[in-house]
């Protein structure tokens, strides 16, 4: 398992806002761990077979954890905790908080989106080779 998950779980405690799907937390000898590598299979698109040969990990708990654990809403509840750490750190060479950027009424994100489309080309079919 990487020391880097491993790390930001110890900072921000992001595991807590990954909650079981049933509603009752069951006991489960190493979920964290399980947890983890169900993350990274799914970030990585390595896929719970694949991360269960790598990390030397059950492939059930790892599917298992997946499945009950690793949803949209609680990646999303998961990402959020990771970044609210950020905004707490200091900025090294200026010893402050970070600011939280600027929001205003015409910065939505469809504006945004509008604004940086053409600055990339296009993907077409004769572009990919």
């Amino acid at each position: 398992m990487t020391d880097l998950v491993v790390g930001v779980d110890r900072w921000t405690h992001f595991p807590a806002r990954l909650t079981y799907a049933a509603g009752s937390e069951p006991t489960t000898a190493g979920l964290r761990r399980h947890l983890h590598a169900a993350i990274l299979a799914r970030v990585t698109n390595v896929g719970p077979v694949r991360m269960a040969d790598l990390a030397e990990l059950s492939y059930e708990k790892i599917a298992w954890a997946t499945t009950w654990y690793v949803r949209e809403d609680t990646l999303t509840d998961a990402v959020a905790s990771v970044v609210d750490f950020h905004h707490v750190l200091p900025w090294a060479p200026f010893g402050e908080a970070a600011p939280s950027p600027p929001r205003t009424a015409s910065a939505s994100p469809s504006t945004s989106r509008r604004r940086t489309r053409g600055h990339y080309p296009a993907a077409s079919a004769t572009a990919r080779g």
